[in-house]
């Protein structure tokens, strides 16, 4: 019963992490600013950080999330130029990375 939960849990954690690179490649490749890329949810278990990106791992597995510069419009951050920001690209490459 234990490793039927442990390989459940992996299975989720893996399909999330390939499901939320989508995301994350498609902002890079239109030079969107990201802020962290995130597998789980809930405390941090594991992080590190790259060129830009936070990369973490959650206590939840269910889920995950790329948080990207600009989806806030009131989130403002002056060190990060506007061509960066997720709300200064055209609808259809916002699309593209939602999608």
């Amino acid at each position: 019963m234990i490793v039927t939960l442990l390989v459940f849990a992996g299975s989720i954690l893996l399909l999330v992490g390939i499901h939320e690179a989508g995301h994350f490649l498609a902002a890079k490749a239109f030079g969107v600013y990201v802020m962290e890329f995130a597998v789980g949810f809930g405390p941090r278990m594991a992080a590190w950080k790259g060129k830009e990106t936070r990369y973490s791992i959650r206590a939840i597995p269910f889920g995950g999330y790329v948080r990207m510069a600009g989806e806030d419009r009131r989130e403002a951050d002056s060190s990060i130029p506007e061509n960066r920001l997720l709300y200064s690209k055209s609808p259809g490459v916002r699309a593209v990375i939602s999608l």
